[in-house]
């Protein structure tokens, strides 16, 4: 087996991957094991989809054709704003495929531990904002006016998904929500191969394969499950225990399972780990969309209130979390000392938070309450998305207002970032004091009394 692209083997300047061996990319080091995924495999991947899904999303619409179940008149460009969860409760039991579809998304696979299950949810709560950046940095084709919607209605989704072990189980928002979007992609799928078939260039079905497909299915999956893990959180000085590891996975394969992901790749922690790193080494080198991207996203950031973080703080951030080599691949000088530093003392905070949510938990119960219940809300806000969460389009509505967001006051500007700065500075120095200081009072001890032998005396 070898990994899915020519990369350096670390070491050598031989650039012909071997079976395995240490790797390296974008400064994340690992070892090429037999669980990982060749470039067969995942290319084998990109001519896959989840074809029950599809199937039944065909059978769906002849449904709201003769019945007109959803209420509206139907036709081939708003299938996709329908419920089609509902249609699929109310009439599953009308046709084979359905039927199948209905009893797969209800049957518990012999492998679920609910237990497991719910510590997954509360590790996602916790932790997983410190992922985002993952999800960010590996987006390629959107501009930021099309991607902050569409990835806050996602992680709305995970966060529902995660609120409570009753959401995840046949019969919770979680779960419901999971339905909706296997029915979801199979109907943006097939509104996609439609066009392709009529617009050749408007999608290269030969060169992607079918839009969707396992392929992107299973990356995403694993971005928002292995990344965080193995990647974002060991960044700013968090590792979990594998107990966390395994629960967290098992969230994850569940979730994989429910939307028509293959899941066999989150068996295991192990497995998961792997899984991510195939895709590392297979993921389109950065391109000049994704610089927009960021630059786009880093313009919004700077604006928003209360913190109103500067371009400086968020590129060492970027630097921090994704390294030097691959930020300098997109074109982003090297941040100021002062921005490293500040970035330093948040992750000190991050890191200084976890121990405390580990050792008290009261402070974890709120911090996870906090995630569940305002964190969501709060970006919908800053991303100009109003009204309660759609369940049926599982989208925010677009703000009407054309008011420019609020800019950073003098008073504001700067001020916490100098206090991350002033937290890693005597941080430093606190370690240093400590260092000089211990070393020097017991040298002052021994010459005020004497060395151990003579301390009988005193």
């Amino acid at each position: 087996m070898t990994p899915p692209r020519d990369t350096t083997l670390v070491g050598s300047n031989n650039t012909h991957p071997s079976d395995l061996g240490c790797w390296e990319r974008w400064e994340y080091p690992f070892r090429w094991t037999h669980d990982h995924m060749s470039k067969e495999e995942l290319d084998r991947m990109r001519g896959s989809h989840d074809e029950l899904g599809s199937s039944a999303y065909e059978k769906l619409k002849g449904i709201i054709d003769v019945t007109g179940s959803s209420g509206k008149t139907a036709n081939a460009s708003n299938y996709h704003t329908l419920d089609l969860y509902a249609v699929l409760r109310d009439h599953h039991d009308e046709d084979p495929t359905l039927q199948a579809l209905w009893y797969e998304l209800h049957a518990i696979p012999e492998w679920v531990d609910w237990r497991q299950i719910e510590h997954g949810q509360t590790f996602f709560a916790r932790y997983a904002i410190f992922g985002v950046h993952e999800v960010f940095s590996r987006t390629h084709g959107f501009t930021m006016k099309n991607f902050l919607p569409r990835f806050i209605e996602t992680f709305a989704w995970l966060t529902r998904v995660t609120n409570s072990l009753k959401s995840i189980q046949p019969g919770g928002d979680g779960h419901t929500d999971s339905v909706r979007v296997r029915l979801i992609h199979a109907s943006v799928r097939q509104r996609i191969m439609n066009l392709a078939a009529t617009r050749p260039t408007y999608f290269n079905i030969q060169e992607h394969g079918p839009p969707i497909n396992d392929y992107s299915s299973m990356h995403t999956i694993s971005l928002f499950c292995a990344s965080p893990m193995w990647d974002a959180l060991p960044r700013i000085g968090i590792k979990p225990s594998k107990q966390e590891q395994e629960d967290y996975v098992a969230l994850f394969r569940y979730v994989a399972y429910l939307i028509g992901v293959p899941n066999e790749r989150f068996e295991t922690s192990q497995k998961a780990k792997a899984t991510m790193e195939s895709f590392l080494l297979a993921e389109a080198e950065p391109n000049a969309i994704l610089k927009n991207l960021v630059d786009e996203f880093v313009q919004w950031v700077e604006v928003q209130p209360p913190v109103f973080l500067s371009r400086g703080f968020l590129i060492a951030g970027f630097y921090r979390l994704n390294g030097a080599r691959y930020c300098k691949t997109l074109g982003y000088a090297r941040p100021s000392i002062y921005h490293r530093i500040s970035f330093r003392g948040f992750c000190l905070l991050a890191y200084l938070l976890s121990v405390a949510q580990w050792i008290l938990p009261p402070v974890d119960r709120f911090m996870v309450q906090f995630f569940r219940t305002k964190l969501i809300s709060f970006l919908a806000q800053r991303a100009g998305l109003i009204g309660s969460y759609n369940a049926s389009s599982m989208k925010f509505e677009r703000e009407t207002s054309t008011s420019t967001p609020p800019k950073a006051t003098k008073g504001l500007k700067g001020s916490l970032e100098l206090g991350f700065f002033a937290v890693y500075v005597i941080f430093v120095l606190t370690n240093c004091l400590l260092a000089v200081g211990v070393p020097v009072a017991i040298l002052f001890f021994l010459l005020k009394y004497g060395y151990p032998s003579t301390w009988i005396s005193l």
